[in-house]
């Protein structure tokens, strides 16, 4: 964004920046995911370690917030991951998910329906609070956007039902 490559782009944390707008898109909630029939083990700092992750992009960022909401400053990093592998979508690390691959740290909404068919599992943490996270459209301020991209946004404003 700051390079201006994109016009916009969505960030799960806010960073001080004058140079940047922020717009609050939603919350949504993360949760860690395997596949059914993932052993469910007590959910500690050496099981993580001990387990195979898929990746995808944002995933790493996505693990440190689990993380840190369930272990606080004892949280391993996404830098001490395994991971069994790595693809370059959320819904294409949602099938090795399900094929069971690896677990992985993902938006609820986006596996709500594998998680009420069994099909995914939960895999909860110490921490039994819903971890929810704001995330927000950011743009450089004081630019002045193209109408095709406010009709982008607006149009991702009108399809987020199903996310807080």
């Amino acid at each position: 964004l700051l390079n201006q490559e994109i016009d916009f782009g969505f960030v799960t944390r806010r960073e001080r920046s004058p140079a940047i707008d922020f717009d609050f898109f939603c919350r949504e909630e993360y949760v860690l995911v395997g596949a059914s029939q993932t052993q469910i083990e007590p959910i500690t700092k050496e099981a993580i370690l001990g387990r195979k992750f898929v990746s995808y992009p944002g995933m790493a960022i996505l693990f440190d917030i689990w993380a840190r909401h369930h272990f606080k400053a004892q949280a391993p990093g996404s830098e001490s991951l395994r991971i069994a592998g790595f693809i370059d979508s959320l819904h294409g690390a949602i099938t090795m998910l399900e094929h069971g691959v690896g677990i992985a740290v993902v938006p609820k909404h986006c596996v709500e329906e594998r998680l009420k068919k069994k099909v995914l599992q939960e895999l909860r943490g110490p921490n039994r609070t819903p971890l929810l996270n704001n995330v927000s459209i950011v743009t450089l301020a004081g630019v002045e956007l193209p109408r095709r991209v406010h009709a982008v946004i607006e149009a991702f404003h009108e399809m987020k039902t199903g996310v807080g």
